[in-house]
């Protein structure tokens, strides 16, 4: 079976996705992290160079690869895949979606304490320039978040709420 874990960048996906995998012995894939490999630059390296457009071309193309090679996985996926070049159809249609939904203050405090702001979206200096920020970035995405097959919320459900989400 295929998972694919969308939500905003902060949200858990990367955590939980490679929690669920251990879970349900399957490989854990992260999307930036093919990104990386294949292009040989940062996701930033590649904004910077490139642009978002670009991106969402590679992202599109990496994510059908995966796709394309694989039957059984967990993958985190970016937190504007699903938003653009009919990615969450793509993902729906083979797999299952699942959305991991998180407050502004979550996703904030995950990011302020990351450390490394590898994120090229998020440009911030201070944490309430963060939290505007995100909350722009998630009007723009949620309609197409609340499209997933399952919407977790991360927040409230415990790790057993968690993983028996995957299990059908």
């Amino acid at each position: 079976m295929r998972f694919f874990l969308i939500g905003m960048p902060g949200s858990g996906k990367t955590f939980w996705g490679k929690k669920v995998a251990d879970f349900l012995n399957l490989e854990f894939i992260d999307l930036d992290n093919e990104i990386v490999k294949s292009e040989n630059k940062t996701i930033q390296q590649i904004f910077q160079q490139k642009g978002e457009t670009l991106f969402r071309k590679i992202e599109n193309f990496t994510l059908k690869n995966i796709i394309n090679r694989q039957t059984d996985f967990v993958l985190a996926c970016g937190g504007g895949t699903p938003c653009f070049l009919n990615n969450l159809n793509m993902m729906k249609n083979t797999g299952k979606v699942f959305y991991l939904h998180t407050s502004i203050k979550y996703i904030a405090k995950n990011i302020l304490d990351d450390h490394s702001n590898k994120r090229p979206l998020l440009k911030f200096t201070t944490e309430k320039e963060l939290i505007e920020n995100l909350t722009l970035i998630l009007n723009e995405r949620i309609d197409f978040y609340k499209q997933a097959d399952i919407i977790i919320d991360i927040e409230k459900w415990n790790e057993t709420q968690i993983f028996n989400t995957f299990v059908f």
